[in-house]
C-alpha cells in the first residue's frame, strides 16, 4: 500500500531567503531518505532548480513562468502527479513564486485527487520582520496572503533586524487572529525540521465526537462578559446562502443574546468560498479569505443570566444538516 507523502509548502515574498531555508533542510534530511522538491518560479527562465538541483540525491520539478494561480496552474497537478508516481518521495516540498499566495495550492491538495496521496503539513511562511511591520504591508494582497495561511510565521534574517524590531514582529505576529501554532524568527533559513511534520490542524483540546465535522469547543465566561469558540475540520464546507442569512441574525439581539454579540469573528469554508467574517456594533464584513487549516467562529457577548452561545453552536450545526435557503433563519432563543 502507497503511504501518502508528507507534503509541506514554504512560501514567503520575494528574496526572503525561501531557497536557502530548502537547500539547508535538504543538507540535513535523514540519511537515505528520497525528498522532492517542486519551485514555482516567476519568469520564462527558472533559476531556482538550477539552485537546487545542485544538492545530490533529491529530485526538483520546476515549474516557470507566472504563478500557481495563473499561467503555471495547470501545470500544477501534472507536476505533482509525476513526481509521486515517478520517484516515490519520502516527503514533498513545494515553494510557490513569491508573488502568488499558496492558497490555490492548498485548495488543490486538499482535493479529492490528492486525498489518499498527500499528507498535508503546516504551511511555513518566511517574513522580513521589517516588512512585516510596514503600515503599508496591509495593503498587499500578496503578502497578506502568504501571512494568513501560515501555521509557523517565520522571521528570517534575524541577526541582520534589530532586537527592537523583532520583539515587535513577535507581538504583531502573536495578535493575529487565528493564532499561528509556531512564531519563531531566525538566521540564514535555518528552520526546524520538527515544523516539516506539523499537523496543520491542531488537536481538539475538547471531545465532540458526537458532532459531524466539529473539532473542539471553547468556552469562557467572566463577570461581564461571556465567549466560546467553534472549530471545524477544514474539508466541513457550509452553505454560502443560508450562513450568510444566519451571521447576519446572529449580529442581531435575540433571546439568546439580547444584546446581540459584541464581537463576532469567523473563517468559514463555505460552498462559495473561504470567507473572513467580522462583526461588531451590529455590522457585519464579510470578505474572502486566504486561511484554509480550519473553520472557525467565536463570539463575545454581554453576560446575563439569558446569554446562551450554546444557542449559537446548535445554529451552526443546523446549517451542516442542511437549512433549506429559503427557510428562516436558525432559531437563536
Amino acid at each position: 500500500m502507497i503511504q501518502a507523502v508528507p507534503t509541506t509548502i514554504v512560501t514567503g515574498f520575494l528574496g526572503v531567503g525561501k531557497t536557502t531555508a530548502i537547500l539547508d533542510l535538504l543538507a540535513r534530511r535523514p540519511a537515505g531518505a528520497r525528498w522532492a522538491v517542486l519551485v514555482n518560479e516567476f519568469g520564462q527562465v527558472g533559476l531556482d532548480g538550477a539552485i537546487l538541483s545542485s544538492e545530490g540525491g533529491v529530485v526538483v520539478r520546476e515549474i516557470a513562468g507566472g504563478c500557481v494561480c495563473c499561467t503555471a496552474g495547470p501545470q500544477l497537478g501534472v507536476a505533482i502527479n509525476r513526481l509521486l508516481r515517478e520517484h516515490r518521495p519520502d516527503r514533498l516540498i513545494l515553494e510557490p513564486t513569491g508573488l502568488a499566495s499558496p492558497a490555490s495550492i492548498l485548495d488543490l491538495l486538499r482535493g479529492p485527487s490528492y486525498r489518499t496521496a498527500i499528507a498535508l503539513r503546516a504551511v511555513i511562511t518566511l517574513v522580513d520582520a521589517e516588512r512585516f511591520l510596514r503600515p503599508d504591508s496591509v495593503q498587499d494582497d500578496v503578502f497578506l496572503g502568504q501571512v494568513e495561511v501560515a501555521d509557523v510565521l517565520v522571521a528570517n534574517r534575524a541577526d541582520q533586524t534589530a532586537p527592537d524590531l523583532l520583539d515587535a514582529f513577535r507581538a504583531k505576529a502573536a495578535s493575529l487572529w487565528p493564532p499561528k501554532q509556531v512564531i519563531a524568527t531566525t538566521e540564514h533559513g535555518k528552520l526546524d525540521a520538527a515544523w516539516l511534520d506539523l499537523d496543520p490542524t491542531p488537536r481538539a483540546r475538547f471531545s465532540a465526537a458526537s458532532t459531524v465535522g466539529l473539532v473542539s469547543t471553547v468556552a469562557h465566561a467572566g463577570p461581564d462578559v461571556a465567549s466560546e469558540g467553534w472549530v471545524f475540520a477544514p474539508d466541513v464546507v457550509f452553505p454560502a446562502v443560508d450562513t450568510r442569512h444566519f451571521l447576519n441574525e446572529l449580529m442581531r439581539p435575540s433571546d439568546a443574546l439580547p444584546l446581540g454579540p459584541l464581537r463576532l469573528k469567523a473563517i468559514l469554508h463555505t460552498d462559495r468560498g473561504w470567507w473572513l467574517v467580522q462583526g461588531a456594533e451590529h455590522l457585519l464584513t464579510i470578505t474572502p479569505s486566504m486561511y484554509r487549516r480550519d473553520s472557525r467562529l467565536e463570539v463575545l457577548a454581554a453576560a446575563s443570566p439569558t446569554t446562551d452561545l450554546a444557542a449559537v453552536g446548535a445554529g451552526l450545526r443546523a446549517l451542516l444538516g442542511g437549512l433549506p435557503s429559503s427557510g428562516p433563519a436558525p432559531d437563536l432563543g
